[in-house]
């Protein structure tokens, strides 16, 4: 099999929301017998080995995963949303020798396995300080891989009082990424209608 065209020095996982719509911490949703967080973390160490993983996830701390050498990233700014989590990230991921890292970002309420997202956005020839992203019925920049070059910039937008990781988006480099048949339900869920129908494409998908 041919190689990625993008390779990845880290994989971060978003999961400092609030869930207020679902009412419970969709990180701990369950599907196929284990909560989302660590069926990703699991799959992470299965197809990315000891890859450093950061869980970008606030004050909040998941004793489920501590056996898999995770490493909890406080948000960089309080409040600042998902985009504060990557800013965190892709501080933590720049080499120190000041060459380009890029960072698998995925949400903790995702169905689609980390492994999987990676193999649909590596395959197209990367750009320095570029972001990859799934674009379906709308744009999925929480399922993408940013470079570490970007690290000063969203820090930046973020000081100026920006909240938007696609607002961010429309300042720098982007390539979307086709997202593959069946996925657009699985990516994100934020009420229980929307577990129940992710659940139900993630099985037809699984039954292929």
């Amino acid at each position: 099999m041919t190689a990625p065209l993008i390779e990845i020095n880290s994989v971060a996982i978003l999961s400092g929301g609030e869930s207020r719509r679902m009412g419970v911490d969709k990180a701990m949703l369950t599907v196929d017998g284990l909560p989302l967080i660590e069926k990703q973390v699991r799959n992470v160490r299965k197809a990315f080995g000891d890859i450093p993983l950061w869980v970008c996830s606030g004050p909040r701390r998941y004793p489920i995963i501590d056996d898999y050498n995770v490493t909890y990233l406080d948000d960089a700014l309080p409040a600042g949303g998902p985009l504060a989590g990557i800013a965190q990230a892709l501080h933590s991921a720049s080499p120190e020798d000041g060459d380009e890292g890029r960072v698998l970002v995925i949400p903790c309420d995702t169905l689609i396995a980390p492994d999987e997202i990676y193999q649909a956005l590596s395959w197209v020839p990367p750009t320095p300080g570029e972001v990859v992203f799934l674009q379906g019925q709308r744009a999925h920049p929480l399922h993408g891989i940013y470079s570490t070059a970007l690290a000063d910039a969203v820090s930046g937008y973020l000081a100026k009082g920006g909240r938007s990781v696609m607002g961010f988006l429309d300042e720098v480099a982007v390539r979307r990424v086709s997202t593959p048949p069946g996925w657009e339900s699985c990516l994100n869920v934020n009420s229980e209608p929307d577990f129940q129908a992710a659940l139900e494409a993630f099985f037809r998908l699984t039954e292929i």
